[in-house]
């Protein structure tokens, strides 16, 4: 409905930024990424260094994976201003996607002392804290949150994050189970209860919740690696369930999630076990590059048992 009275306005006045921008809203609304991003690089084009677009911009640039883009894009926001802190707060979310965890936390560390109880900036520090395997210090900047903001998803899906990062499933399934009641589609509370599910071995329960987020990244614009972590779990999934004939599909699945982009480590892992020592040489291949990848995950030392097994 907003798109076709924009176009209606386009037709009287085809360069208008700010038309272009509420398309460009509309269309992210829509899951229309390319589209949403062509019209607020317009309205840009027409009125430069709007901070409403930028904002806008930039988070869809976040969604979409395009982190340096992002980047780019909140540091011109963060030179002006009346915008400064979002700007700087946008930068941490896109150097945390980037590894550039020490360059996040500069950013979080420059924000001026009286700024640093508000919601947003104690949100970033709980993601930055994420980043760095922090998760108790996560716990303490989310939890004052949540006692006046509890009906924020994004919020209670995060805090489920922390939750699942310090072990405590049964708190996190809480968490998630929040964050979806507010927003049933929410793909990140969808994946995370997945991963609590696979954590507490209930791998026939994940199936349908991956197959609920798998509709729900659809739906929404979200960056290719929870794309390639949906697909992650899902072989995770099948290989845990050990049903007749899931460790077959387990390695289709987990073949595809390798050769996606921003593929989690873990995907090399899984393989790895999917293959098992029927398939000796791929299986070292696969263990090998998850240690490459992450030679402190939590299946590190898994990883080295079974290359000790295989030779």
């Amino acid at each position: 409905t907003a798109s076709g009275a924009l176009k209606q306005r386009f037709a009287v006045a085809p360069d208008d930024p700010n038309a272009h921008y509420l398309l460009g809203r509309a269309r992210r609304m829509a899951a229309d990424a390319d589209g949403a991003e062509a019209s607020f690089r317009t309205a840009l084009t027409l009125s430069p260094g709007q901070s409403d677009v930028l904002i806008a911009l930039g988070g869809l640039l976040l969604d979409r994976g395009k982190y340096e883009e992002a980047d780019a894009v909140f540091q011109e926001l963060a030179s002006r201003g009346g915008s400064a802190l979002q700007g700087r707060l946008g930068r941490v979310e896109a150097l945390v996607a980037l590894g550039r965890t020490s360059d996040a936390q500069v950013q979080l560390d420059a924000v001026p002392e009286a700024q640093r109880t508000i919601a947003a900036v104690r949100t970033a520090a709980a993601r930055v804290a994420l980043a760095r395997n922090k998760a108790g210090e996560a716990l303490s900047l989310l939890r004052p949150l949540l006692e006046t903001q509890a009906e924020r998803p994004g919020l209670q899906a995060l805090y489920g994050d922390a939750l699942l990062a310090a072990e405590q499933f049964e708190g996190a399934a809480g968490a998630y189970d929040k964050a979806l009641a507010l927003d049933a589609g929410l793909p990140e509370a969808l994946l995370g209860r997945a991963q609590v599910q696979l954590r507490t071995n209930q791998a026939k329960d994940a199936l349908p919740v991956l197959e609920t987020a798998k509709r729900a990244l659809a739906d929404r614009i979200r960056p290719p690696a929870l794309h390639a972590l949906r697909t992650t779990l899902v072989g995770q999934a099948y290989l845990l369930r050990n049903k007749r004939g899931d460790v077959e599909i387990a390695k289709q699945v987990l073949r595809d999630a390798i050769k996606q982009s921003a593929a989690p480590p873990e995907a090399h892992y899984w393989l790895g076990e999917a293959l098992g020592a029927k398939a000796a040489p791929e299986a070292r291949t696969e263990y090998q590059r998850y240690l490459e990848l992450a030679p402190n995950g939590k299946y590190a030392e898994r990883a080295r048992r079974a290359l000790s097994s295989l030779s």
